[in-house]
Order: C-alpha cells, then structure tokens, then sequence
C-alpha cells in the first residue's frame, strides 16, 4: 500500500478525518491527499477506497469552511481551493473511473455538491467550478457510460446551477 497524505491546518477547531480504506474493508493503493486550512473552524473529511487517487485541497481566508469527499474510484483527480471567505462547502461523492473535480471559489458562503457515477468512458467524467463571489450553489450529478463534461465560471453572487448528465 502506497499511501501519502501531507495534512498542514492553522486555526482553532480544525477537524479531519481521513479513512483511506475504509476502516479496512477495501483495498486503498496508491493515494496521495494534500489538505491545507487556515482559519477557525475548518473541517476536512476524506475517505478514499480503491486505487490510484490523487488530491488537494486548500481551504484559506475564513472561519467554518468545510469539505467532505468520498472517493470509491481509480484514478481519480480532485483538486479543491476555497479562498476569500469563510462559510464555503464542498461535498464529493465520486464513483465513477478515471474522474477529474476542479473546483475554485472565491469568495464566502458557496455550497457545490458534485457527484460522478457510472462507468464513464475512455477519458472519465470531468467537473470543473471557478466562482468568483458569495452564496452560490452549484449541484452537478454526472452519471452514465459517455464521459460527461461540465464546465461552470461565474462572477457574482447568490447563483444558483443545478446540472444533471446521464444517458
């Protein structure tokens, strides 16, 4: 088992939790976590089971942001930066092969929940979310046998995406 995790907080009552295998009821190969917060109040919770993830997640510049993930795929990428302001949530649960999450937020109270499922294809399912302001939501479900693609950038505040891919 080829694990490496780099956990670095800075802040009062910051909690992770990292299950890499699920308390031992899967195989976790080849994972890497890179989880970085600053501030009061952040909370982390990964679990990662099957093989050859990669992450990073970066919450910065406010109190009370939270990510939680659960990753149950190989070859997974997920890069995660909430910055600017506190209050931000990201929640993953993904799947799905071969997956790739970019999320960037800037700003303070921003919920983004994205899950991917199915089998995906050649290239797996890809999600990417750039938003540049306050209380937003975003919701992604991409779930089918294709690869789905969805690609979010928005400036501004109290937005609202709601986006569903299967076939």
């Amino acid at each position: 088992i080829a694990s490496n995790i780099t956990y670095s907080v800075t802040g009062n009552n910051a909690t992770a939790t990292i299950d890499m295998n699920n308390s031992g009821t899967k195989t976790s190969l080849a994972n890497s976590i890179s989880v970085t917060q600053v501030g009061d109040g952040a909370n982390t919770n990964i679990n990662m089971k099957g093989s050859g993830h990669s992450m990073t997640v970066t919450q910065s510049g406010g109190n009370n942001n939270s990510f939680v993930a659960t990753v149950d795929a190989a070859n997974t990428l997920v890069t995660v930066n909430q910055t600017g302001g506190g209050s931000n949530s990201t929640t993953l649960d993904l799947t799905s092969n071969k997956g790739t999450v970019d999320i960037v937020t800037i700003g303070a109270s921003n919920t983004i929940a994205i899950t991917q499922q199915g089998t995906a294809g050649t290239n797996g399912h890809y999600a990417k979310v750039d938003l540049n302001g306050s209380s937003n939501s975003v919701s992604i479900l991409q779930n089918g046998t294709i690869d789905m693609t969805t690609n979010i950038k928005s400036v501004g505040n109290t937005n609202s995406f709601t986006i569903i891919q299967r076939n």
